[in-house]
């Protein structure tokens, strides 16, 4: 049975916050909280002593603590991971997950192989919309392996790992439901994390300005060791020298202020109805001196430094006061807790995939042991039953003598000889297994680079996307031809009237169709023509010369069927009568020959009306001014 109670687990630079919650129905409860300290790295010699530090402080925090079944949720800290917003194309909510597999090959900067990624997608799922939005997060798998070496190492299991910004944005969104807008500011030893909330949407970013920078600002002019500094900060607010002590800290803070006004404007420029109702600060900052009244002073906007709670009850049996004297650096484990629990709006988890594969065999493990037991007792009975029988048998046996076992022996033979058929088409099938496998291999390996290319060209021109919606394939006959089929999805943007969408977004002709064509290298060319031959393809004919030329090459084409089109380097030759295409490029001293792909182009918009063109024909026009197309491309494809 899962806990109803959950850890969670912010590892930070200097201490380890770490809150239990548990769920009775629908009220939430802090049950434990722990705050472990340790040294604070000063300088980079002290850094490299920091993982040892976090591996220490995590087992006294188990042995405080004392983790049986509650599940563990920990964060990872925000400059470490990569996210983005994408837009995917109008798609069935099942189809999802595929186009989003498709996306983050393109968005993230990373080989996919060697990070550990999520995604979230923004508003309801269920409901049908032109577009969706979707958050991408990634992370290096090396990240993730090495932070988990320090929990394991503690002895303890984790059963997610959350990006801390977004911890945040789940917490809020949780402890301020009745706010659509607003901005969470968590001033943190090595870097602030700015997170917009509006509504179902976040945006996230790093600030370089954080605690260290005061603190060092503080060892700089007071001339004192970094640990003494540390102390000066933290208690700024109870000495005769704070004034003092707060225009050292000035310049930093103005710093800061210059970040948030940065990237809430430039927030603002994207989405421009967005009104912010308030900026809420937390972490260890804020305990400083004048901390709210300087914000609310520099940056015009209500000011709220987390410092209670509203939906989330607390135990009177743990230290309360412990806990609201540091409410404000709480807020990423309350929201570890809140996902673990399942009430968060963010359900990201970026564990490798083993470890997921791990946790849903320890979660069956109970419901496989009492299945074995089952099993274990059931055969029982069918073994005494059976015993039973088989004894009454044994006795008529004996008594029918010769003739009964007779009969048995013909059985035996009978029941060796009737599977058969059935066994010999199991063997067939398992020996037409890779006959052609080489063929799918090289088709879908052709499919995916010019897609990713395609994608790739668009994305430096800042033009529209190509959506793969899916494709299928299969066998056309005998040898290596295969019929192929692809999904695709665009947007028209021209104003006015839209012609031919193929027209008036010619890169999908430019960037996937052309390419998708034929593959100009040494495997797939059938043969050389001489260069002579480029002024007949010039003039658009198709000579008896050049016939026999590709006849002594196996291919025969009729004469009357002949079209030739293209110009400069390449030509296009198409045999009508037998559907075969060609195409031609002019390369080093040869005419180089290759199959061209037979394509026939379906189109349709979101209201439904088909187009049927090739790429060729332009006379189609559509009245809407922004229209999204779903093109279907029937190929075929010659692989030798």
């Amino acid at each position: 049975m899962a806990s109803n109670e959950v850890w969670g687990i912010d590892i930070g630079k200097s201490s380890i916050k770490a809150l239990k919650m548990k769920k009775v129905k629908n009220q939430l409860e802090i049950i434990g909280i722990e705050i472990v300290e340790f040294e604070q790295a000063g300088s980079e010699t002290d850094e490299g002593n920091r993982e040892e530090q976090i591996r220490q402080a995590l087992t006294e925090f188990q042995a405080r603590s004392k983790i049986k079944k509650e599940k563990v949720y920990v964060s990872i800290p925000g400059q470490a991971t990569f996210n983005r917003l994408i837009t995917i194309p109008p798609v069935e909510a099942k189809r999802i997950s595929e186009i989003v597999s498709y996306e983050a090959q393109q968005q993230i900067p990373f080989p996919i192989n060697e990070v550990i990624w999520d995604y979230q997608v923004i508003g309801e799922v269920g409901k049908a919309a032109e577009e969706r939005e979707v958050m991408l997060f990634a992370v290096r798998k090396e990240i993730i392996n090495n932070f988990l070496d320090n929990i394991t190492n503690a002895g303890l299991k984790v059963d997610g790992i959350q990006i801390a910004p977004l911890a945040i944005y789940n917490f809020i969104r949780y402890e301020q439901a009745d706010m659509s807008a607003c901005v969470a500011i968590d001033i943190g030893a090595e870097n602030t994390d700015l997170v917009v909330i509006d509504h179902d949407k976040l945006w996230l970013r790093a600030l370089p300005s954080a605690g260290d920078d005061i603190t060092k600002a503080l060892q700089k002019r007071f001339n004192v060791p970094y640990q003494e500094a540390e102390k000066l900060k933290i208690k700024s607010g109870k000495t005769k020298q704070s004034k003092k002590i707060f225009e050292v800290m000035k310049p930093v803070l103005k710093d800061l202020v210059g970040e948030i006004h940065r990237s809430v404007g430039y927030y603002k420029s994207m989405s421009k109805d967005i009104k912010f109702e308030k900026m809420i600060f937390m972490g260890n900052a804020t305990k400083l001196s004048g901390f709210e009244k300087f914000f609310s002073q520099n940056l015009q906007y209500e000011i709220g430094v987390l410092d209670k709670l509203s939906n989330i009850r607390v135990s009177p049996k743990i230290n309360v006061n412990l806990f609201q004297t540091n409410i404000a650096t709480f807020a990423v484990s309350m929201g570890l807790a809140l996902q673990g629990l399942g009430m968060a709006t963010n359900d990201i988890k970026l564990l490798p995939p083993e470890m997921l594969k791990g946790r849903d065999k320890e979660r069956q493990k109970p419901f496989l042991i009492a299945a074995v037991a089952m099993m274990s007792f059931f055969p029982i009975y069918p073994y005494i039953t059976y015993s039973n029988i088989n004894a009454e048998i044994d006795d008529h046996n004996n008594q029918i003598g010769p003739t009964a076992n007779s009969i048995k022996e013909k059985e035996q033979k009978l029941g060796e000889v009737s599977n058969y058929e059935a066994f010999k088409k199991e063997v067939r099938g398992y020996s037409s297994i890779g006959e052609t496998r080489g063929v799918w291999i090289k088709y879908f390996n052709n499919v995916n680079a010019k897609y990713l290319a395609a994608n790739k060209v668009i994305d430096e021109t800042r033009q529209n996307k190509i959506w793969l919606l899916g494709h299928s394939v299969k066998k056309d006959g005998e040898g290596n031809v295969l019929q192929a089929s692809l999904k695709t999805s665009f947007l028209g943007l021209k104003e006015g009237n839209i012609k031919d969408p193929v027209e008036d977004l010619a890169y999908l002709d430019k960037y996937l169709i052309l390419p998708l064509r034929y593959s100009e290298d040494g495997e797939n060319k059938l043969f050389d023509l001489k260069m002579d031959y480029a002024k007949t393809l010039e003039e658009g004919k198709f000579s008896e010369e050049l016939k026999n030329e590709f006849a002594n090459n196996q291919q025969n084409l009729a004469m009357e069927s002949i079209d030739i089109s293209g110009q400069g380097d390449r030509w296009r030759i198409v045999d009508k009568q037998n559907k075969l295409y060609y195409v031609v490029v002019k390369g080093g001293e040869n005419l180089s020959v290759y199959y061209a792909l037979y394509e026939e182009v379906k189109i349709s918009d979101t209201e439904g009306n088909e187009y049927k063109t090739d790429l060729f024909n332009k006379e189609d026009e559509f009245g809407e001014p922004k229209v999204y197309f779903r093109a279907s491309i029937n190929m075929k494809v010659r692989i030798n």
